[in-house]
């Protein structure tokens, strides 16, 4: 039968636009979307600086007598409010989607929510509300949801409209832009202390036991990880990439509860200094310590503001701040990065978590931050794009190791924390109110869809400092991304044969020289002979110049980098077999055996092994109940 041959497509069909259908997945590790549409983020800063520059001209010159730039410039300054104001809510109001893949169902309002207030049922009753008139309604019980907060979340552009309401530019311009210009220390222990000092019942009431408010690790996408699981995988991360020795000297800024600092102390043998604000967290990551066998001398907590940090130069050599930065401020941002720069040792670590926004922005993504920053995270405006942030850094003299971006993974996280809160409504309501746990169930529902879809995200960067001295090469074992095992049969793009046929007896040899002497294998690891892998001979030129390979090839080798060649492979001289099976190093984070961190000892330096020999023990076990069922989410 002939083979029916397929036509190349034509320019202009590949200049057409593709639409191509919206993918619903259906992993087993996160809470899968539901309706995936994009929504507008139809803003253009050149549009609104024209807008702003015309309009006093055309109003300056429709006055009757003479006027100069004196004239100008206070125009300017009388419509640049109400100008920029009337643009954003115009284009947030009537902006295109980005693209139309997503078809909206259009099922009836009532089908997602029942508005109880009379006043707002006359003014929106069937008809699409903003987002932030929605959700001041819910948090003051005027309306409810329909069914549960995140599945009815996961369908809101069928039933909300994001676009910016008069509210939001009240908060921004007399809340959020003050907050940003001043960022007092006083602003930070009052909205700090004030957040976090609520309670620590309040906070486990959905943390759990490990008491980590920070994104934990998804290790497998094929199942459901409980909340522990998630944050010891994340915890194992950042000590493995903080490379921590027993006696390392590491701080941790904006320790929280102390889970971090006690993980290292207990099982890599660190000397932990943990620094927080909140007053109730320092105590209880003090309790944390001790109970874990911490003692004081190895194992410490300061509760003070990361700017009365004693600044002893270089003292510390294993530096962790973990969500912690969107604190600072954006006025402070470089300043607190260069007092982390002096803090850390030359040859020292830092692992540097920080969640951002992105760059490429919706209106959803304004909407949902400032609600973030009213309700959750007052004083937290220092949220920016990744490129923002390691700008920042590499200011500071810091150089990037690597970057992971766990958004997705938080995704995972703040599931699991929203399925926590809904089991202990009734205590919440019973200590602290209906609206707080409207407020939180709301926060956490749409956290788990904004981190999942890319609207905010955390950024893990390992960095160092950017010095001729510092031992790059030391780093690499502890650098997942160039560990990670190769899961295909590799074939070599260009073949050695034929890139040096004299060498291997094969067309050309005839111009090389006389055969002179052969360079033989090692017997042992030696593949058997073939027509087509026969051990070639090469000539004398060409055996002075591969000089010690027989040596090398002979030697011992040390473990090699999963993406390396294997020994087969550099014992039959170069040939074009690959074994793609990874010698024994393996990806830094796989899941290998070894209890319940489930590290590839092969990476792990030998100090490490010396602390590590026993199973890494969990900061906190898991808490059962009488008939032996795990407890999630219980206060500690």
């Amino acid at each position: 039968m002939a083979e029916v041959k397929k036509e190349s497509p034509t320019l202009q069909e590949l200049q057409q636009p593709v639409q191509k259908p919206v993918k619903l997945t259906k992993w087993k590790a996160i809470h899968n979307a539901t309706l995936p549409a994009e929504g507008s983020g139809a803003f253009n800063n050149v549009h609104l600086a024209i807008l702003d520059l015309a309009v006093p001209w055309f109003v300056q010159r429709m006055i009757p007598f003479k006027t100069g730039w004196k004239t100008y410039w206070f125009l300017f300054a009388l419509f640049f409010v109400p100008l920029t104001i009337g643009y954003w809510i115009i284009t947030s109001r009537f902006g295109p989607r980005k693209n139309e893949r997503t078809k909206l169902p259009n099922r009836p309002l009532s089908e997602y929510y029942t508005i109880k207030d009379r006043d707002l049922a006359a003014k929106y009753e069937g008809k699409k509300m903003p987002m932030q008139v929605f959700h001041d309604a819910y948090f003051e019980g005027k309306i409810d949801f329909n069914g549960d907060v995140l599945d009815v979340m996961e369908q809101r552009h069928d039933w909300s409209l994001f676009e910016l309401t008069p509210e939001n530019f009240r908060y921004v311009l007399f809340n959020l832009i003050p907050d940003v210009i001043f960022h007092t220390q006083k602003q930070d222990e009052d909205q700090i202390r004030d957040n976090y000092d609520r309670g620590d019942d309040f906070y486990s009431w959905f943390l759990g036991p490990r008491m980590i408010y920070t994104s934990g690790v998804i290790r497998d996408i094929n199942r459901e990880e409980t909340l522990e699981e998630l944050q010891d995988n994340k915890l194992n991360m950042v000590c493995e990439k903080l490379d921590l020795q027993p006696g390392d000297r590491m701080l941790d800024i904006g320790c929280g509860w102390g889970t971090l600092i006690a993980h290292a102390a207990k099982n890599y043998g660190a000397d932990v200094t943990g620094v927080t604000v909140a007053q109730t967290g320092a105590a209880f990551a003090e309790r944390r310590l001790r109970e874990n066998g911490v003692p004081e001398s190895q194992g410490r907590v300061l509760c003070m503001d990361y700017r009365e940090i004693p600044n002893k130069k270089g003292y510390y050599n294993k530096i962790s701040c973990l969500e912690m930065a969107e604190h600072v401020g954006l006025r402070r941002y470089s300043t607190f990065l260069k007092e982390l720069y002096d803090l850390l040792d030359d040859d020292g670590v830092l692992v540097f978590q920080v969640a951002g926004l992105r760059k490429q922005w919706q209106f959803e993504d304004l909407i949902w931050g400032i609600f973030m920053n009213k309700y959750v995270f007052p004083g937290a405006d220092a949220s920016k794009n990744l490129g923002w942030v390691i700008e920042q850094l590499e200011g500071a003299g810091f150089e990037v190791k690597s970057i992971d971006v766990l958004g997705v993974h938080y995704s995972a996280t703040i599931w699991q924390w929203y399925k926590n809160w809904l089991s202990n409504r009734d205590k919440v309501v019973a200590k602290y109110g209906e609206r707080w746990f409207r407020i939180w169930a709301y926060f956490l529902a749409y956290s788990v869809i904004v981190a999942r879809q890319g609207s905010s995200s955390v950024f893990q960067i390992t960095l160092h400092k950017n010095l001729n001295a510092f031992d790059r090469c030391g780093q690499i074992p502890t650098h997942a991304a160039t560990q990670a095992p190769v899961r295909r049969e590799i074939k070599p793009v260009e073949s050695h044969r034929e890139f040096w046929p004299e060498m291997y007896g094969g067309a050309g040899a005839a111009a090389a020289k006389p055969v002179a002497a052969s360079v033989p294998a090692p017997a042992a690891s030696k593949p058997a002979a073939t027509a087509a892998s026969a051990e070639p001979t090469l000539s004398a030129a060409s055996t002075a110049a591969l000089g010690g390979l027989s040596a090398a090839a002979a030697a011992p080798k040390p473990a090699q980098n999963a993406f390396a060649t294997s020994d087969a492979a550099y014992e039959s001289k170069l040939d074009d077999t690959f074994d793609p099976t990874p010698i024994s190093a393996q990806n830094a984070f796989a899941p290998k055996a070894r209890a319940e961190t489930d590290f590839a000892a092969a990476v792990v330096p030998d100090e490490v092994k010396a602390v590590a020999a026993e199973p890494i023990v969990p900061v906190v076990p898991k808490v059962e109940d009488a008939e032996g069922a795990e407890v999630k989410g219980s206060a500690i």
